[in-house]
């Protein structure tokens, strides 16, 4: 009975001809824009037009505890994958397989309801995969507009070991999601258990480079992924690092989020104090080179709380990569304590 309803809510979703119409305009627009971006900047650090980040009353299929960021993109904390617009970028953490077979279905099935090319990714044969993906509800692996690909094919890799090369990897998804608009799909929608790339410290530290700038991509193109790792194997400290770099992730991930935002060289969530000094700063040495100009501007409408040792922490790394710090939107507090310690380098911009 339940699969009889989940297919019913397919079909129906699939009957808004003119919804679909409109989102594929959009999608066609953004590929246009996003052509034009890279063909300008190669290293895909460009700058993104300007987006703001606002409160959301949670309706509908929308999940809770999100906020609005920019034209139909999310940020918060999430307990499904359902709902989330095309730009989302979700993190999910498991240590139960079919937690993240469940989590899978929902996101695939709100993939297939708008239209979108599908991929589903992980550790194993594609015959194995395959075999996996045909077991979700409602999902047919062998059905048109649905690819399988072991996590080896996926991502382009260094040369060394199995570290994923992050310019290179980010450059093939943004390739991927220019064929699915031009094969007339909506945009692309990708779930990937990527445990078998963050093992060992290097490649963690390659990955959420690439995390960083696939977020950065994901703010323009219509494209969605939900990144998924077994914290089980992994440990929680492991997860956090990569978990810390989305817009939306399940509670409990990563202690704060650090993600792209259009306008800005990032955007801050949570409280940051001394409970994730550490993981502050290695996210820190991994992303600031990748976002900053002469001036890294940094979003601080969500941050709760952030104190004086983590703001010379965010001052030291923008410092080291040449720039000085723009905190657009603090809260009061910090306002106030880089008025008091005069912080150098670190000027403070309220635009609501």
């Amino acid at each position: 009975m339940a699969s009889d309803r989940f297919a019913e809510q397919i079909r129906l979703a699939r009957a808004t001809a003119a919804a679909s119409r409109k989102v594929r305009d959009e999608a066609r627009a953004a590929r246009s824009r996003c052509l034009d971006m890279v063909s300008q900047d190669r290293s895909l650090r460009h700058r993104i037009g300007e987006g703001r980040l606002v409160s959301n009353r949670a309706t509908g299929s929308q999940p809770k505890n999100l906020a609005n960021l920019g034209p139909m993109r999310m940020v918060g904390v999430v307990d499904s994958a359902r709902g989330l617009a095309p730009h989302g970028h979700l993190c999910w953490a498991y240590r139960d397989r079919a937690e993240f077979r469940a989590r899978a279905a929902e996101f695939m099935a709100d993939g297939i309801a708008a239209g979108q090319w599908i991929e589903y990714v992980g550790s194993g044969s594609t015959e194995a995969l395959r075999a996996e993906l045909n077991e979700l509800e409602g999902i047919n692996a062998d059905g048109a507009g649905i690819e399988v690909s072991p996590v080896g094919d996926f991502y382009r890799f260094t040369g060394h070991g199995d570290v994923v090369d992050p310019v290179a990897a980010v450059a093939a998804r943004v390739d991927a999601t220019e064929k699915a608009l031009a094969a007339g799909y909506t945009g692309l929608r990708a779930v990937v258990d990527a445990t078998a790339v963050v093992r060992s410290a290097e490649q963690r530290d390659a990955f959420a480079r690439y995390e960083h700038l696939l977020d950065r991509e994901m703010c323009v193109l219509p494209a969605s992924t939900l990144c998924a790792y077994d914290a089980g194997e992994l440990g929680s400290a492991a997860v956090a690092e990569l978990a810390c770099l989305h817009p939306v992730t399940k509670a409990g991930s990563a202690p704060f989020q650090l993600h792209a935002e259009r306008g800005v060289g990032f955007a801050l969530v949570g409280d940051i104090d001394l409970s994730c000094d550490e993981l502050f700063a290695t996210t820190l040495r991994r992303v600031v080179p990748l976002s900053c100009g002469p001036e890294l501007v940094v979003e601080g409408r969500a941050v709760q709380f952030i104190d004086h040792r983590r703001l010379l922490l965010l001052a030291e790394a923008t410092q080291r990569a040449g720039a000085t710090v723009v905190l657009r939107n603090p809260p009061s507090t910090a306002a106030r304590v880089i008025e008091i310690l005069k912080l150098p380098g670190v000027r403070v911009e309220q635009r609501r």
